[in-house]
């Protein structure tokens, strides 16, 4: 009696020769290539990484597959394939993961308009070589920035003419913000600041009066703008020269008195 015939497949034995990108960081959800032979859309294939996060792979050609990358720890992690139904692993392959870029604090927050200030990112994650260049986003205009330390990178502000206005939040007369942003991949990605900064308009004092009081103070002193002022209340700084070592300024809380 003659059996009915059976269709036997028989596949190359796959193989990985490398992966990109090679580096990502520690928040997953990401997806990486790996570039080899034989790979087979009738076979199923897990991604295994530290020999115990597993990811479903997606098939793209026998010589490409696509893996999501789960959380995992900063580090060295081997990534290797499993196929379920033969029991073969491939051989490892190496995946740095690295700690995700994030900007924890800016400072300053604000500054004249007319630019020209040092702003400092301070965050985590930034690329362990210094030397590495970095990008500053004010909108759509991108200029160098520069690594101060491990930690640091500071952007010299551009004048707020240079740059688009609809890029902007114009939310008062002379109050203007935007999010900051960096880059270190060349504009290919980039992270923003936790808050936005602010470009304020240079205020124009036009007129003092009086110009003198006595020395027990409570002289009430107005001050007359070149511009409508809506930042109330306002802060007055009473500078005392002197010896560097022993000058002071002296802040006292003012106010608005119309507009």
């Amino acid at each position: 009696r003659m059996l009915d015939a059976v269709t036997i497949t028989y596949v190359k034995k796959p193989t990985v020769v490398g992966i990109a990108p090679a580096t990502v960081d520690d928040m997953g959800g990401k997806s990486i290539f790996i570039y080899g032979t034989g790979f087979h859309p009738s076979q199923r294939i897990e991604c295994i990484f530290n020999n115990s996060r597993l990811s479903q792979v997606e098939w793209i050609s026998h010589e490409t597959l696509k893996c999501n990358i789960p959380p995992l720890r900063p580090g060295i992690v081997p990534l290797h394939l499993n196929y379920p139904e033969t029991g073969a692993i491939s051989r490892d392959v190496k995946l740095e993961i690295v700690e995700h870029i994030s900007v924890m604090q800016m400072l300053p927050t604000n500054g004249p308009d007319e630019g020209g200030i040092k702003i400092k990112m301070f965050g985590k994650g930034y690329p362990k070589d210094v030397s590495q260049l970095v990008f500053c986003g004010f909108g759509r205009l991108t200029i160098q920035g520069k690594r101060e330390n491990a930690n640091t990178v500071s952007c010299l502000a551009p004048a707020f003419g240079d740059i688009p206005l609809e890029e902007t939040t114009t939310n008062r007369l002379h109050h203007r913000e935007l999010f900051l942003k960096l880059s270190f991949d060349f504009g290919r990605s980039w992270v923003q600041s936790p808050v936005p900064f602010s470009f304020l308009n240079s205020i124009v004092v036009t007129s003092v009066s009086p110009t003198h009081g006595p020395l027990s103070g409570g002289t009430r002193i107005d001050l007359h703008f070149l511009q409508t002022v809506d930042e109330c209340p306002a802060y007055c700084g009473f500078h005392f020269p002197g010896v560097k070592s022993q000058e002071r300024v002296i802040y006292a809380v003012g106010k608005c008195l119309n507009s």
